[in-house]
């Protein structure tokens, strides 16, 4: 099974249900522009700014199915990262929260 790490646990992961020891099915892959997004949706995104995101720059936007709701995540893009992660569409993932480690990516 795959895995999706984050650097802290984010109120967007307690809010879907997902936790520690979840699963989460990846819905959906997005290019999208950091320029482009809303300031509350990057607020949202990032627990206001906990995990920070530069000014623009191309990134994925990923959807994710957990517990009672979906959940985004922002990772950085690649056309690598991008073929791996529409590659993984419908799969499932465990969730793994790392503190004290660098953002994902």
């Amino acid at each position: 099974m795959s895995t999706i790490k984050f650097s802290h646990l984010y109120a967007k992961l307690v809010s879907s249900g997902a936790d520690v020891a979840g699963e989460a099915t990846l819905l959906e892959v997005l290019p999208v522009k950091l320029e482009d997004l809303s300031a509350p949706f990057l607020d949202y995104d990032t627990d206001c700014g906990r995990y920070p995101v530069p000014p623009k720059g191309a990134y994925l936007l990923l959807i994710f199915r957990a517990g009672r709701g979906i959940f985004p995540t922002l990772r950085r893009s690649t056309p690598a990262k991008e073929q791996y992660y529409r590659s993984k569409i419908g799969d499932l993932f465990t969730v793994i929260i790392q503190p004290n480690t660098s953002p994902a990516q």
